[in-house]
């Protein structure tokens, strides 16, 4: 998956991850989450310094055994953890 992420203030964001086997997480071409593997589910975390505005995202994910479940929170400033609300990705 590809878009854009509108970031609503300048500062560290940490991003989360819960999924059962492989995701990574790129941000402006810059891998934030690495989780690339086989796993159950699990959650993977990654930081990155943003400024305000729109900021292209990439969710790479593979499935291979057993169930397949995929998630995305963050937080950073004036957001508390939380699920990636859709209203703040675009394509």
């Amino acid at each position: 998956m590809e878009g854009y992420i509108m970031v609503p203030a300048d500062g560290i964001y940490s991003f989360f991850t819960g999924s059962d086997d492989g995701v990574r997480i790129y941000i402006d071409g810059e891998l934030v989450v690495d989780g690339d593997e086989l796993h159950h589910g699990i959650t993977n975390e990654g930081r990155v310094a943003l400024k305000t505005g729109r900021h292209r995202i990439t969710v790479r994910y593979f499935q291979r055994l057993y169930r397949q479940s995929l998630s995305l929170s963050w937080e950073g400033p004036g957001v508390a953890r939380q699920m990636v609300p859709p209203e703040v990705l675009f394509q």
